[in-house]
């Protein structure tokens, strides 16, 4: 049985009291061996999870450290909190994260091109709690082959001050327009959610281990060339191997109206074609994604559901919203957003079918 699924979450910037970042273990990540990431198969006979459980806390570990953050450890004070697993950010893609008080400042694999890339990011300003912005972004290095350690916005508009934290994501709707498919090939490291591969059992499959080899070949290959030339490579194999591209996948993504005065949160089925034409369809003009199909969820705690006995008696009852078969409450990564009211929920109404037109 295929479960098609579209859940969409809609913040307007003065309904949220505070956006942050978690990464509770910044230091940790940034040290070998957990700085090789996930899905790197350059060369290598099989893929090797460099970030275990013991680095990604529960999501509401993620919430009590927020809290304390706050100056309420014992949650005495109700809050309606949503954490958002982001796990683009470093681990299974490479794609770097920055926060300004991180040490380092950038969390990234140590073959990431960041000095040449450029990337699409949510950004998080220093100037109020709830600014942010997805933009096009780049890395410098205070000295020669030192450690990155500043972010450089490329295309900053007016109000846009100093980023205090900023993840990286593949761009599926840019300027209200959707990117060719092939260019997100050549920023995605796991293959498996552009084209079809029999990636769980690749190493068992002869003709898909040589194909998910020579695809990676091109990859690392042209991985310092321009992002044009990448994405002709791996789309001349991909067209000549006749790969049908991946639909099946719940992927998750965020996105911002043009005047910055919406965020739409969307977890849906399908390819990231398809998740970008929802976002336009939702009003979006920039979005990025996510999460690349694993942990995909979001945990939410009601301001109205709070235990009187304060957050020791509530902390482990969190409500899952939009999570697939394959959601892990567990998060190296994870965006925290305190709303200032309750959310309300909308009225039931009849769901089109899966095969149905994205409508609002």
């Amino acid at each position: 049985m295929d479960i098609v699924q579209k859940s969409h979450v809609v913040w307007r910037p003065d309904e949220i009291a505070r956006f942050s970042l978690s990464v509770p273990l910044w230091a940790e990540l940034a040290t070998s061996p957990y700085n090789q990431g996930l899905v790197r198969h350059n060369g290598v006979t099989r893929a090797e999870d460099h970030v275990g459980p013991q680095l990604k806390p529960r999501y509401w570990e993620h919430a009590d450290l927020y809290l304390q953050e706050q100056g309420d450890p014992q949650g005495n004070t109700p809050r309606p909190l949503f954490a958002f697993g982001t796990r683009n950010t470093f681990q299974n893609l490479g794609l770097p994260g920055f926060r300004r008080d991180g040490a380092p400042a950038l969390l990234g694999c140590p073959d990431e091109p960041w000095t040449t890339w450029v990337y699409h990011a949510l950004c998080k300003f220093e100037d109020g709690d709830a600014r942010v912005g997805i933009r096009k972004v780049n890395f410098k290095s205070g000295q020669p082959g030192g450690e990155p350690d500043r972010l450089e916005v490329l295309d900053a508009r007016s109000g846009d001050r100093e980023v205090e934290w900023a993840i990286v994501g593949q761009p599926v709707l840019w300027d209200g327009e959707v990117p060719p498919l092939a260019l997100l090939a050549a920023c995605t490291y796991d293959l498996r959610h552009i084209w079809h591969l029999c990636w769980e059992a690749w190493q068992g499959c002869p003709a898909d281990y040589t194909l998910h080899t020579e695809l990676m070949r091109a990859f690392m290959e042209h991985l310092h060339s321009p992002i044009q030339e990448r994405a002709a490579a791996l789309s001349a194999i991909a067209i000549r191997a006749g790969l049908p591209i991946t639909d099946g996948y719940l992927h998750s993504s965020i996105g911002i109206t043009e005047a910055g005065d919406r965020l739409n949160l969307l977890m849906m089925n399908g390819s990231l074609t398809d998740l970008g034409y929802a976002h336009k369809a939702l009003g979006s003009h920039r979005a990025i994604l996510l999460d690349n199909g694993g942990s995909v969820g979001m945990a939410c705690w009601h301001k109205r559901g709070w235990a009187k006995e304060g957050w020791g008696k509530f902390k482990q009852q969190p409500v899952f919203v939009g999570n697939g078969p394959y959601f892990r409450p567990r998060g190296h990564a994870v965006l925290l957003v305190e709303l200032k009211e309750d959310h309300q929920d909308p009225p039931f109404r009849e769901r089109p079918s899966g095969l149905a037109p994205w409508t609002i």
